[in-house]
């Protein structure tokens, strides 16, 4: 359920014009404590709204935020932030979108900004560097740090496309492999997947190195990002039909 959070952070006369922002999180708490400590902003942020899902995020665009914060994960499931960004962005391109990675790795950084993302913030980061970011998203600029930027500027210099990000491999999973993939996207570790399919870990890694090297990626994180994207590719076609 879409909770809209009233004028939070409107208590103060040092800003007549607060920048709107929608919440996204992974739990309601999380929501609550990050937009509690935006309000504290001295009047230049107003949450307009918080939201868990993909769907609610949707909905809280409707509201006419400015900035959209968006966690990698939401209550849909682990990385379906990416998934609400893109849509988000296709839907509602005039709303900035800031994605809050556990850690800014050099393929969620990418697929972040190849969704549409006007700056990526990890949650490593100061809350004086978060209102920084929104500050400057909110004005136009892109948010990102030396490291972040090294990776955009690697990508763009690539010809051939980024490996992983194809909705459709060439190479065809097993059924065991597609299910690997899918825990693996769930945030499982080695451990759980052993437990799971009732083999050994070295198994596991076997496997494990087998599916990375079908659908050409290299970390658990492009991988999780490429069973994301076929997932929404399939959703999508479903929907068409």
């Amino acid at each position: 359920m879409l909770w809209q959070s009233g004028s939070a952070g409107t208590n103060s006369s040092s800003s007549l014009n607060p920048i709107l922002i929608v919440v996204s999180e992974v739990s309601r708490m999380r929501c609550g404590l990050l937009a509690e400590e935006l309000a504290r902003g001295e009047g230049r942020f107003q949450i307009v709204a918080q939201a868990m899902t993909v769907g609610e995020l949707l909905d809280a665009a409707r509201l006419d935020p400015a900035i959209a914060l968006i966690s990698s994960d939401l209550q849909d499931g682990p990385l379906t932030g990416f998934r609400a960004l893109r849509q988000l962005h296709a839907s509602h391109p005039g709303v900035r979108s800031i994605m809050l990675l556990d850690v800014c790795e050099r393929e969620a950084v990418i697929a972040a900004f190849r969704g549409g993302a006007r700056g990526v913030f990890s949650r490593a980061g100061s809350l004086d560097d978060l209102t920084k970011c929104i500050e400057r998203v909110h004005q136009g600029q892109i948010w990102a740090c030396s490291n972040e930027l090294q990776f955009l500027i690697e990508a763009l210099s690539t010809v051939a496309p980024l490996r992983g990000t194809s909705p459709n491999p060439p190479v065809a999973l097993s059924r065991r492999e597609q299910q690997l993939a899918t825990m693996v996207a769930a945030g499982l570790t080695d451990v759980e997947i052993c437990r799971r399919l009732n083999v050994s870990e070295d198994a596991i890694k076997t496997h494990l190195a087998r599916v990375c090297e079908k659908l050409g990626v290299q970390s658990r994180v492009e991988l999780a990002l490429c069973v994301v994207g076929r997932l929404d590719s399939s959703s999508q076609g479903q929907s068409a039909a």
